[in-house]
C-alpha cells in the first residue's frame, strides 16, 4: 500500500509545474514608495525590476516575489543605501 501510494505521488507531482510564488502588489508599491520617498525616481526602479505602474496599482493581481525583489535591488542601487530592506521593514507597519 505504502508503495502504491509513493508511485502515485510521484507520478502526480512530475506532471504538474509550481507556480512562481507571489504576493501582494500592495507590498511592493509600499516599496516603491519608501524607496521613491529616499530621493529616487520611480521609472528608474520600475524598468529594472521588470514592472510598470500598472502592475502595482491592481491589487487584485499578485505580482512574482522575483520581481518585488528585483525592484528591492533597484531601489539599493539607485539609492546607494545597502540596508534599505532593513530600513523599509522598520519603517513599514504591515498590520
Amino acid at each position: 500500500m505504502t508503495l502504491r501510494a509513493k508511485n502515485m505521488i510521484r507520478r502526480n507531482t512530475g506532471a504538474a509545474q509550481m507556480a512562481e510564488p507571489t504576493l501582494s502588489p500592495g507590498f511592493a508599491k509600499s516599496l516603491l514608495d519608501f524607496t521613491v520617498s529616499q530621493g529616487t525616481d520611480e521609472a528608474n526602479l520600475l524598468w529594472p525590476s521588470g514592472l510598470r505602474a500598472g502592475d502595482i496599482a491592481d491589487q487584485d493581481d499578485p505580482i512574482a516575489v522575483s520581481r518585488s525583489a528585483a525592484l528591492m535591488h533597484a531601489g539599493k542601487e539607485a539609492t546607494g543605501n545597502s540596508a534599505l530592506a532593513l530600513e523599509f521593514g522598520a519603517a513599514s507597519d504591515f498590520r
